[in-house]
């Protein structure tokens, strides 16, 4: 008789057919080759972009007296400082994240994965997503921008079929 099958029967099939993440432990090691992947794969940089993109649509500074006229970039520059200074200490962004990357990936696939990011192509696409990223963002968006004609007709479309108040 296979051993999987007598092993599956006695409830130990998974352990022995399927290399996972359960078995797969949090050592010292594995957490200093997530962190590797996540500084190297440039979690910071996308971070830091997100928040200061999001910064463009904050104006907390509107109406403040003594405020310089270019509060805002100055407000941007110094929390861009700070999540870049902040996220890799201990305890910060970088080691928040460690346990959903072990819990998800297993050291060897980890390993694969930084290898990858550590290659030429990996490194040419990871410097690129980051300098995509805002020109993807407005692209998007202007683009989801042009959908509102039609989800504004479905969304009416919609009220009507449920006899809903149509707020046309």
């Amino acid at each position: 008789m296979n051993l999987r099958i007598v092993c599956g029967v006695m409830g130990f099939g998974l352990l022995l057919v399927v290399p996972s993440a359960f078995s797969d432990e949090l050592t010292p090691q594995k957490r200093a080759d997530i962190r590797a992947l996540l500084i190297e794969n440039g979690i910071v940089e996308v971070t830091k972009d997100s928040f200061v993109n999001s910064m463009r649509h904050v104006d907390i500074f509107k109406g403040c007296a003594g405020c310089p006229s270019n509060a805002k970039d100055i407000l941007t520059q110094v929390a861009a400082e700070v999540v870049t200074e902040k996220s890799t200490e201990a305890g910060q962004l970088i080691d928040q994240l460690v346990p959903l990357y072990s819990d998800t990936f297993t050291h060897q696939e980890i390993l694969s994965w930084l290898a990858f990011v550590r290659s030429p192509i990996g490194k040419k696409i990871v410097a690129n997503n980051i300098a995509m990223a805002q020109p993807l963002s407005a692209k998007s968006n202007a683009w989801i921008k042009t959908l509102q004609p039609v989800i504004n007709q479905r969304t009416y479309a919609a009220f009507d079929k449920a006899n809903a108040k149509n707020p046309r």
